[in-house]
C-alpha cells in the first residue's frame, strides 16, 4: 500500500480560491492541519517543493507571526499555525 502525500490529495478550496503560489501552498498545509505541527523538512517533502522556494516563502509567514515555532524535537524545530493571529482568525 503506497503512502498518500498531501500533494496527492488534489487542490483544496483555499488553493482554488486564492491561487497556487508557493506561499499559499505552505499556508494551506498548516490551515488544513491546525492541531499538528511540522518541521520544515516535512513541509518541503509533503509539498514536493524545492528547499530554496520553501525558505524564500516561509520566512515571510514566520516574520508575520502566521506560523510560529511550537517545540523542538532534537535539532528540528516544529511549527504550527498561530490560531491567535488576526489573519488566521478571519
Amino acid at each position: 500500500m503506497s503512502e498518500v502525500r498531501y500533494k496527492d490529495l488534489g487542490e483544496t478550496l483555499f488553493i482554488k480560491m486564492f491561487g497556487y503560489s508557493p506561499k499559499l501552498r505552505i499556508l494551506d498545509i498548516f490551515l488544513d492541519n491546525p492541531y499538528f505541527d511540522f518541521s520544515k523538512s516535512e513541509v518541503i517533502r509533503e509539498l514536493g517543493m524545492s528547499k530554496q522556494t520553501f525558505y524564500k516563502n516561509f520566512k515571510g509567514l514566520e516574520e508575520l507571526g502566521i506560523v510560529k515555532p511550537s517545540r523542538k524535537i532534537g535539532r528540528a524545530t516544529m511549527y504550527r499555525i498561530n490560531k491567535e493571529h488576526p489573519l488566521v482568525k478571519s
